[in-house]
């Protein structure tokens, strides 16, 4: 294969990183705004920084391997050295950017020392709802900061994992038997059911609301069929980072 030589190779290199760029932005910017975690980030500052710095290295030799081997397949073009070098330097200042423009840098909060992580077993975990549908439940958990100041937490979030088959999630809900624990929001994903509370009892107790099988009634007349009882069994004390190591996932 016979190749010709390549002209105008700082816009051949540049054009393509000004690309990449704009479409990591844009990635960026719709994972944010769809909710979606695209990295995550280790609480200890000193690895992390080793571990970014290695990715980083073998990302950019990876990259630009590929883009030669596509330039060189597609262009037929035999590529000088100077082309190489403008590659890698130009590669270098763009992942550079886009890890200095979204790496969350106020990722850690300086006043937060460390937290406590407690663990709450309910005295029952299978619930069974009208249609006989069998709702799991597992160790429920919440976490409490501790400050190197006079701060303290103002809301936390009650955490109870769910485990469910065949059955429409709508037909339930969980609700805190003593209302004035409550913060006022509660929300929920696949996995667990999450209450906000403005403190942390040892004993937290849960009602658990069916919606009414009436189809006339429905959700204007629920119907109490549980009460749960998370006792708090368990306190760790874990370090800081950027995302709260409560999940419903890990016990």
């Amino acid at each position: 294969m016979t190749f010709k030589k390549e002209e105008k190779l700082f816009l051949k290199a540049f054009i393509p990183n000004i690309i990449f760029f704009a479409f990591t932005y844009i990635l960026y910017q719709v994972a944010i705004k769809k909710g979606v975690n695209i990295a995550v980030f280790s609480p200890n500052k000193n690895t992390e920084f080793m571990a970014i710095l290695i990715s980083l290295t073998i990302v950019l030799i990876i990259i630009s391997l590929i883009e030669i081997f596509i330039f060189k397949l597609f262009f037929n073009a035999d590529l000088y050295k100077t082309y190489y070098k403008l590659l890698y330097i130009l590669n270098t200042i763009t992942y550079s950017i886009i890890l200095c423009s979204f790496y969350p840098k106020p990722y850690i909060n300086k006043e937060i020392i460390n937290y406590n992580r407690y663990l709450y077993t309910p005295n029952k975990t299978t619930l069974k709802l009208f249609d006989n549908t069998i709702i799991e439940i597992g160790v429920a958990c919440s976490s409490e900061n501790n400050y190197n100041t006079n701060q303290n937490d103002s809301i936390y979030n009650f955490k109870i994992p769910i485990k469910q088959t065949g059955s429409d999630r709508m037909l339930y809900t969980f609700k805190l038997l003593d209302v004035t624990l409550k913060d006022g929001s509660t929300a929920e994903d696949l996995n667990c059911k999450i209450i906000s509370l403005k403190k942390l009892d040892r004993i937290i107790k849960i009602v658990f609301v069916q919606r009414n099988p009436n189809q006339n009634i429905g959700w204007e007349n629920p119907i109490a069929t549980d009460t749960i009882l998370f006792t708090k069994t368990k306190t760790e004390i874990r370090k800081s980072g950027y995302y709260e190591d409560c999940d419903c996932i890990e016990n």
